[in-house]
């Protein structure tokens, strides 16, 4: 169905969430990972100052900056698909006749991706 936000087989669940604080949270992400289980992997410390970026925050701060890369949905339904065919290092034979939905490439502020 065209009208779809999300594939159905990503649908149904909730991604397990795990505290990254300490290293008992940390190897159980690891774990997870490892079986191929999607985790969201909280307290990693990893850029503590983002902790205060808000709108207005990124709006002061980026006003000079000349723009950034967007990935616009082609057909309106946010939907998309990342692939690179290219890929040297490694077998991609088995994605050879999966759809692809075109998404544009766009430049535009900070300003202008929140309009």
């Amino acid at each position: 169905d065209a009208k779809l936000r999300y594939e159905p087989w990503l649908c149904g669940g909730e991604v397990p969430r795990v505290d990254c604080a300490g290293p008992e949270g940390f190897q159980e992400a690891l774990r997870m990972i490892s079986r191929r289980v999607p985790v969201i992997m909280e307290n990693l410390g990893l850029m503590p100052r983002t902790s205060k970026w808000s709108l207005d925050y990124l709006r002061e701060h980026t006003n000079e900056w000349p723009g950034m890369n967007v990935l616009k949905s082609a057909g309106g339904d946010n939907r998309y698909l990342y692939y690179v065919g290219a890929q040297p290092d490694r077998d991609m034979s088995a994605f050879e006749g999966a759809p692809r939905q075109a998404s544009q490439d766009l430049r535009m502020s900070f300003e202008g991706f929140l309009r």
